[in-house]
């Protein structure tokens, strides 16, 4: 998980977003962001994870067999979430 809380927050840095990533809980990542951005910070957090394994190899060398799936969900509180799709 730091691997891709390292690698989003610097996804939104260099995308000139106003969201920010607040918190992780557990296996997921928690990202505050303004509703016109949520296409962005979603493409984001897509890519982050989809070069989760490739960014584990450039730095250890370790080829994981183990996935790393990205399941996005929108709300305006943890307890009013739907899924992004």
């Amino acid at each position: 998980m730091a691997i891709a809380r390292v690698s989003l927050r610097n996804r939104l840095k260099t995308g000139k977003l106003k969201s920010q990533l607040i918190s992780t809980v557990h296996d997921s990542l928690v990202a505050d962001c303004p509703p016109e951005e949520k296409e962005a910070v979603a493409e984001a957090m897509y890519k982050t994870f989809d070069n989760l394994l490739p960014n584990m190899k450039k730095l250890w060398n370790v080829d994981s067999p183990i996935p790393f799936p990205c399941e996005i969900k929108i709300g305006n509180n943890l307890g009013e979430m739907s899924k992004y799709e």
